[in-house]
């Protein structure tokens, strides 16, 4: 963690609190107005780095692990997800005193910022979605495959190689690209924390079946999000088609719609700049 922050000019400045039943680790850089940081279903919060270093000059930057993930604790966390990720959610910012926040989150970040804008409507002021989970059935097989009984114990196990050839295969259009080693390795790293395959394994049928994703949001319940909310899309996800923007973007009353070309579904690392550049302004 602390070689891929450097990479972005950042020492280590983190914490630890409390909530929802379970142990969240956090990093917290910049001063003024909080800027919530939520990142996928993998690693941490350290993969924002880039975006940690230009918002922090603006803002507080708050980027907690998800549970389950990163330092955070490594149990199971109890279902169904969405209930549990708006009180976990909730729990933060409670345990922070932090009334109402500017949020991004990306892939499973996205989905529990959507259902914090949902359900907890004046806690987000603004909400920035980058290629989120939540919006349709779409899902890359190998997450459809932990599902089941034999493949569900295996696949999770810890292998550097395979993790790496997943990033370059779905994930980024531009996996070696500078700093990717630190990437890499920190992801790798994570995966290898004290129960968090276990933890993984038994959590996943929660939010997919061998159908794709269970938790997706309807347009009903899209229509309720009040924030002005920009969605952010990499023109290349192979985890979520660019339909599923579309469609959120035609749901969400008060929202505007970027495809970036030459992405992936990790958007923020492989187009940083632009996706600094859109939240910079998005949250001003």
């Amino acid at each position: 963690m602390v070689d891929l922050l450097a990479c972005a000019g950042l020492e280590y400045k983190g914490g630890y609190v409390e909530a929802a039943g379970q142990r969240l680790h956090y990093l917290d850089y910049g001063e003024g107005e909080p800027v919530l940081l939520l990142h996928g279903g993998g690693a941490g919060g350290p993969i924002w780095f880039r975006q940690i270093a230009a918002l922090k000059e603006r803002y507080r930057v708050l980027v907690p692990d998800h549970p389950m993930f990163g330092l955070s604790s490594q149990s199971e966390i109890p279902p169904p997800l969405r209930s549990f990720s708006v009180k976990y959610v909730s729990g933060f910012l409670d345990a922070l005193g932090l009334d109402r926040v500017r949020v991004a989150g990306l892939s499973l970040g996205g989905f529990i910022a959507l259902c914090m804008a949902i359900e907890h409507p004046s806690r987000i002021e603004r909400l920035a979605l980058l290629d989120s989970a939540g919006l349709g059935t779409d899902l890359p097989w190998v997450f459809r495959l932990i599902t089941l009984p034999v493949l569900g114990f295996v696949l999770p196990r810890p292998r550097k190689f395979m993790q790496d050839r997943f990033f370059a295969m779905m994930e980024s259009a531009h996996p070696n690209g500078p700093g990717s080693e630190e990437f890499k390795r920190y992801s790798f790293e994570t995966t290898r924390n004290e129960g968090h395959p276990r933890a993984l394994r038994k959590n996943t049928p929660s939010f997919a079946t061998l159908r794709g994703q269970l938790s997706m949001l309807s347009d009903a319940e899209l229509g309720k999000v009040q924030a002005r909310t920009m969605i952010i899309w990499g023109e290349d996800d192979r985890f979520f088609p660019v339909s599923h923007a579309e469609r959120a973007h035609g749901a969400i009353p008060d929202s505007r719609l970027h495809v970036l070309a030459d992405t992936g579904h990790v958007s923020p690392w492989d187009q940083p700049e632009k996706v600094n550049r859109l939240l910079l302004d998005f949250f001003s």
